[in-house]
């Protein structure tokens, strides 16, 4: 406990040169790869696309599958993929078509 509160790391909101951070605009990757291995687990697309299909095959409860691929697309709104379970895990728990139309609609909203 007292290394924590003797860190050297700074308190306020001022990058350092070990922050990581998305790739400068002259930089000639979109994405530092320090950026992407900084991200929290659940902010990676990749864990979901595993665990989704981890349910999808061992566990194919389409209850697990509504909820897991809600938690993914708030988290990864921006993949296509997770969008598309998302869809799928709707229509197969028995959803109105209402509530998969609206799923579309935002998913076309934040993919776009």
């Amino acid at each position: 406990i007292s290394g924590a509160l003797t860190s050297d790391a700074p308190i306020s909101g001022t990058p350092t040169s070990e922050t990581p951070t998305l790739g400068a605009p002259d930089s000639g990757s979109a994405v530092d790869a320090t950026a992407l291995s900084s991200l929290p687990l659940c902010a990676r697309p990749a864990a979901w696309r595993r665990y989704i299909s981890f349910l999808t095959e061992k566990l194919p409860a389409p209850a697990l599958r509504l909820d897991a691929t809600s938690r993914a697309v708030k988290c990864c709104a921006g993949e296509a993929w997770l969008w598309v379970e998302r869809l799928r895990a709707l229509e197969e728990a028995g959803a109105s078509p209402a509530d998969v139309q609206a799923a579309f609609e935002a998913g076309l909203g934040c993919i776009g």
